[in-house]
């Protein structure tokens, strides 16, 4: 790939306009809006409700009575969210349906490398890496958690590099894994797998991490994933089926803007038009997990909302351009301007765990 032929011209200072309504806080990283009606305050995880909501001053009556109210009229989330407490003894998978109590759905043996596990947009298999026959080469298994019951999917895999690969379901649900099979001489080597039929694509070639696929509408997907580009700078980067890779200017904006690099791709949404980052350091299992500090418009390069010191863990994008959040000791679902819908607190159980998705 020719990084200065993909390198975006005239984007570098797209986000300055951003400094006018956010700043970085030294020391924590966190993203903080600045209001014209409002002399100094700032956001919180808790009470934050969007980048256009004008605040009551702190401590007042008025404040607190409209915080109270908020929470009052805040929905809880329907559906069942899957956590991996990757332990001592090879990891253990969660469920849970809010109003619920926790569920143990699986415990792994203590061979199996489950801090890669992924579970399906419709909570019915698990897909985990096992180690192989040859050291270091892994398996790819695929536990369906109807039936309790297993499959090799592919052998021989050749995974590791800077970050760890796990393997990445369809995100409009069909029954397809990406994965990574071999390094390359570029880059590493992945394939989509078919659990169903068994069969496998063509070799794709990339040269980054954090690959995240999105759907094209024919029956194919585009990869974004984090590269560094020849001047030392980290973009986003755009993989057509075909091979065509362009940048998409995110990460020069962003390093213009708030002087910091972009670190690492937690989430793209389905449509491709918002993007889920980081600006600090890798955090989480194996650096896969990332605490997401900002949403942001891949076309304006703007940021769309974060909030005060950003989400714990990755925002998953829902297909209706809804977000789902997690905070310290709740999850939060946002509309696509991050102004908050609903709320639910999480068990106590769940809240040091690695959240890996949502189903309906």
């Amino acid at each position: 790939m020719n990084t200065e032929e993909n390198k975006p011209k005239g984007l570098r200072r797209a986000l300055w306009p951003v400094l006018a309504v956010v700043a970085l806080v030294a020391g924590y990283g966190a993203v903080l809006y600045a209001d014209p009606n409002d002399s100094g305050k700032t956001d919180t995880a808790d009470d934050w409700s969007g980048p256009n909501e004008p605040a009551a001053s702190v401590g007042s009556p008025e404040a607190s009575a409209e915080s109270v109210a908020a929470k009052e009229e805040l929905a809880t989330i329907e559906g069942t969210f899957f956590y991996i407490d990757s332990g001592s003894e090879g990891g253990e998978l969660w469920s849970w349906t809010p109003g619920r109590q926790p569920e143990s759905r699986y415990k792994s043996a203590k061979s199996k490398l489950f801090v890669d596990a992924t579970v399906s947009p419709d909570g019915r298999h698990l897909a985990f890496l096992v180690p192989g026959s040859e050291y270091p080469k892994v398996d790819l298994v695929v536990r369906d958690l109807t039936k309790n019951t297993e499959r090799t999917i592919a052998k021989g895999l050749g995974q590791g590099g800077e970050y760890t690969m796990d393997a990445h379901w369809a995100p409009d649900g069909r029954p397809m894994i990406l994965t990574q099979t071999r390094f390359g001489t570029a880059g590493i080597v992945l394939r989509w797998f078919n659990i169903e039929t068994g069969d496998k694509s063509q070799e794709i070639e990339m040269h980054g991490s954090f690959p995240r696929p999105v759907p094209r509408g024919d029956d194919g997907y585009d990869l974004y994933y984090l590269d560094l580009l020849a001047d030392g700078v980290r973009d986003i980067m755009k993989r057509e089926p075909g091979g065509r890779v362009t940048a998409t200017g995110l990460g020069p904006a962003v390093e213009d803007a708030l002087g910091q690099p972009l670190l690492g791709l937690g989430a793209m949404s389905q449509g491709a038009d918002q993007a889920c980052v980081t600006v600090g350091s890798p955090s989480g299992i194996r650096t896969r997990v990332l605490n997401c500090k900002i949403v942001l418009d891949v076309a304006t390069k703007m940021v769309v909302y974060s909030p005060d010191g950003g989400f714990k863990g990755p925002v998953l994008f829902l297909d209706d351009g809804r977000t789902i959040g997690r905070f310290s000791t709740f999850v939060s679902m946002r509309a696509a301007d991050g102004s908050e819908l609903a709320r639910v607190d999480e068990p106590a159980l769940l809240r040091n765990l690695a959240l890996l998705t949502h189903t309906t």
